[in-house]
């Protein structure tokens, strides 16, 4: 059963042993099952290996361990070295903490179908969808994650995704198409997902779904963290502004996506159009401009977040350093 899927979920994990199981039995309880699991454990020293091969016993034929001896670094590289090893037509991703709502794969698969039919099977089609978010006990905080962090999911310029994703992962589908022109995924690429942003942005299409598809868990051990909306983290955003205390984390993750979009030229210098490599590489060349340059730069190419306060952030960011 199962010997060839349509999609592969590919599970990155590393001491998850805390919430992994609740993340399997949400897998296997998916009104579409037509899909194998590939796990790349990242030396965990918890009961993470054991409960995978629970689970491999249990569901004979569906879950794959990718075998890795070194330790990846990270659950960037994790996930990038995971995407090599990919082969059906289709590919998501999943976080080992959270849990898939019964109908993800189902809706996410129709969409991806869908599109597939309007642009072809050869065009790199993405498509994502809104969160639950909860807490560590699965208890509901906010229905709409895109509204609690002021996440605008129709930004899928290439313009937007250089300076800010709309995409989580763990939401994320893929066709083969895409996975196969993302990958390799670089170093220097954020995260997973925001590389395959960028990659569907520039070279195909992004869909999205506005409704749910995973209960993501906040918690202190998530690798990701998103700023919320809303005015008490409005008036704290202005407070570090204006004292400067978060110049050196807002420049850590500038300059990371600054390395990333000089990979992402690095690879598709002859794929991009004349316009796009113009603005990938005014982008990737922000560090060696002054700052008036910088800030030219970004709006004559409309390289902008979403909201005032985060421009204004960016901006303060750039004449600063």
């Amino acid at each position: 059963m199962h010997d060839r899927p349509a999609l592969e979920v590919a599970l990155a994990t590393h001491n998850g042993a805390v919430f992994l199981p609740e993340l399997l039995e949400s897998l296997f309880s998916q009104s579409c099952q037509d899909f194998n699991i590939v796990v790349a454990d990242d030396n965990s020293a918890d009961a993470t290996p054991a409960i995978i091969t629970r689970f491999q016993a249990a569901h004979p034929g569906r879950i794959r361990v990718a075998g890795f001896i070194d330790h990846s670094g990270g659950a960037a590289a994790n996930f990038a070295r995971l995407t090599d090893h990919l082969s059906a037509a289709y590919c998501c991703f999943a976080d080992q903490d959270d849990v898939w709502l019964p109908d993800k794969v189902t809706t996410s698969l129709r969409r991806l179908r869908c599109a597939e039919q309007q642009w072809g099977s050869d065009c790199p089609i993405l498509v994502h969808t809104d969160l639950n978010l909860v807490d560590a006990e699965l208890q509901l905080r906010h229905r709409s994650f895109w509204r609690h962090v002021a996440i605008n999911p129709k930004r899928h310029a290439l313009r937007q995704m250089l300076i800010e994703t709309s995409v989580a992962g763990c939401t994320l589908m893929a066709n083969r198409a895409l996975y196969e022109l993302a990958r390799p995924i670089p170093a220097q690429a954020v995260m997973h997902d925001q590389w395959f942003a960028l990659v569907a942005s520039a070279f195909g299409r992004m869909e999205y779904i506005p409704e749910p598809s995973v209960l993501y868990r906040r918690h202190a051990g998530n690798v990701s963290r998103r700023r919320d909306a809303g005015l008490v983290s409005l008036l704290t955003r202005v407070s570090e502004i204006a004292g400067g205390t978060t110049v050196r984390q807002d420049r850590e993750n500038f300059d990371r996506l600054v390395r990333q979009a000089a990979a992402f030229v690095e690879r598709y210098r002859f794929r991009l159009s004349i316009q796009q490599l113009g603005l990938v590489q005014m982008f990737a060349g922000l560090p060696a401009a002054n700052p008036s340059d910088r800030c030219a730069g970004l709006l004559r190419h409309r390289v902008l977040r979403t909201g005032i306060l985060r421009n204004l952030a960016l901006f303060h960011l750039l004449c600063r350093t």
